[in-house]
Order: C-alpha cells, then structure tokens, then sequence
C-alpha cells in the first residue's frame, strides 16, 4: 500500500446514497462487512451472494473499502458474465492461505494433472492486500442505464463502458484496464477534459 499517502490515497471517497453511489445508479448487495467477516463468515457472505445475485446476465460490480463504515473508496470494478460467480471468487481470493487450500487440476484433455495453491497469483495478492488494508467492505452492483443516462456510450458495449466510466470517476484503487477498455478510457479522458 502506499505507505507515503493516507487514505484515501489519491481515490475519490464516495458516502453512502450520495453523488456516483445514488441508489439510482446501483444496487447495494448488502449492508458492509468487516475483514473479520470475511474470513470467519464466508460461506454467508458466498450464501447470501448467491440467493441475491443473478448468474444469467452480464453485469457491472464494484468492491468498495473504507476505514469507516459510511465512507468508502472505489476498489476494485469488474464487468463479468457471471458476476455471482466472479465475487466469490474474488471475496475467496482475500482469505488467508492455508496448507490444504489446494485442489486439482485439469487440462482440456486430461484430469487431475497436478494440485494447484490457490492464492499465489496476482489478482489473490491483490485481494488479499485490500483484505490486509481496509477494515469493511460493500459490494455494489450497477445499473448501466442509469449510471450513463445522457452519455454516449460510442461504439463500446454499454457493461464495459460502464465499468471504465465507474473506475475513472472513482479513481478506483486496484483497477487497471484490460484490452478493449484501454480505448475506452481514452475516450472518457477526453471527454472530461
């Protein structure tokens, strides 16, 4: 983390129902939770995600983190098929390693070729950094009709565009773009100049 910075490093720091987090705008998932919910409660957190997400439609998800539970800073934004499934796997990603959290894996062709570690890449590290350094959590889903009402999306698919306009407004901490929404952010920063 940046150690020379304070929070909330350079983000833009959203309250709760005010300006980009406008109950118009997004769906709140749930109310916040703590580090210490995540690691001792995640299988309610996995639960309640799954009973309150749908899995069918693409969507645009944000993780807030604060250090106080009505002020928050933009994370982490995500667009995804299955955004049910990309939570959890990213809520799994901030619990701590343990000797067994390994499984099997399996190529195209063949099955259980070797046991994996689950948590040793980068998008875990990163997870496991917001999980190490903010205190509560909020996971926010967001209704691209309403966020980019009056803006013209261009050519970009509207999940996407959605997405990148929500991390550049936000400032959001752990975001970087990934291929097309290079472009995208292009666009937007130009338009905001």
């Amino acid at each position: 983390m940046y150690k020379h910075e304070k929070y909330p490093y350079g983000c833009i720091e959203l309250e709760s129902s005010k300006g980009l987090l406008k109950e118009s705008n997004l769906e709140w998932l749930s109310d916040s939770y703590s580090k210490a919910d995540i690691v001792e409660k995640s299988g309610e957190i996995f639960k309640h995600i799954r009973n309150n997400i749908s899995d069918k439609e693409k969507k645009v998800w944000a993780l807030l983190g604060g250090e106080k539970k009505n002020k928050w800073i933009c994370l982490q934004v995500a667009s995804a098929n299955n955004i049910q499934k990309e939570i959890i796997s990213d809520i799994k990603c901030m619990l701590p390693l343990k000797k067994d959290d390994r499984k099997q894996w399996s190529s195209k062709f063949h099955s259980n070729i070797f046991k994996v570690q689950y948590g040793m890449d980068v998008r875990c590290q990163k997870y496991r950094d917001m999980c190490e350094h903010f205190d509560f959590f909020r996971i926010i889903v967001i209704n691209p009709e309403e966020y980019i009402k009056g803006n013209n999306n261009g050519e970009f698919d509207l999940i996407k565009y959605t997405e990148v306009k929500f991390a550049y407004e936000t400032k959001a901490l752990y975001w970087n773009p990934f291929n097309e929404e290079h472009k995208i952010l292009e666009v937007i920063k130009n338009e905001n100049k």
